[in-house]
């Protein structure tokens, strides 16, 4: 019990690194191409990724995010975003169990399709960069042939759309779906049964999911006059 206490507070100190870093990655970036027009905060929920056999990914995640505005009319912009997904730990059998972390990195560019008073749909395709992680811990010493941690990582399109809701002039709610296709994976196992031997490695990627998200969106200087319930 005490190991397994202590393994948890150094994924949830991990964690803690992880979003602080992203959130001042975030906000330096923005800041040094534009003026910061909001910010995003929420909740990021993947398609289960099974990796290598023994590798299982977590959900939620959480989500940081910042828009750039590419025109005057704030219908066009950069949208550089991260999200750190919560550690998901499976034990297959009484010999060991693994802890596996995946981290998303996304810059779409995202169009407005269609506004109305408190309703705007979106649209947006860019790159995203995906990091799996996984740690094997041994619970007997004396194993043989014994699994072993590993990580790989992986860049690809991603396509999605989204819905914008104006709750007041400085708070948004935002409903976000997409799918990261991730198939130019690096680092993988070749001799695991991961991919799909029917096709091209670029086509059946391990790390392809659905995401959704939900956020709460702040603007720091609201939409001023133009902006209506």
């Amino acid at each position: 019990m005490t190991i397994i206490f202590l393994h948890l507070l150094i994924e949830l100190h991990f964690m803690k690194k992880i979003i602080f870093i992203s959130i001042a990655f975030l906000m330096i970036s923005a800041s040094a191409l534009a003026q910061l027009d909001r910010i995003g905060v929420g909740l990021s929920f993947s398609e289960k990724i099974v990796y290598n056999l023994i590798a299982k990914t977590g959900n939620p995640g959480i989500n940081v995010r910042t828009w750039i505005a590419l025109d005057k009319r704030k219908t066009m912009f950069i949208v550089p975003s991260v999200t750190a997904y919560n550690p998901h730990t499976v034990k297959p059998n009484s010999s060991f169990f693994t802890t596996t972390y995946l981290f998303h990195g996304d810059i779409d560019f995202q169009y407005r399709i269609f506004n109305e008073k408190t309703l705007t749909v979106v649209g947006f395709a860019g790159v995203n960069y995906t990091y799996l992680n996984y740690n094997v811990e041994l619970l007997i010493a004396s194993m043989v042939d014994p699994p072993v941690s590993g990580a790989t990582f992986g860049f690809g399109p991603n396509l999605g759309a989204g819905l914008e809701m104006k709750m007041t002039s400085f708070w948004d709610f935002h409903v976000n779906a997409k799918y990261a296709w991730p198939g130019l994976v690096l680092n993988a196992p070749e001799s695991e049964s991961i991919w799909d031997e029917t096709k091209p490695k670029f086509l059946s990627s391990p790390l392809t999911a659905l995401v959704i998200e939900v956020q709460a969106v702040y603007y720091f200087h609201g939409r001023g006059k133009g902006y209506r319930r």
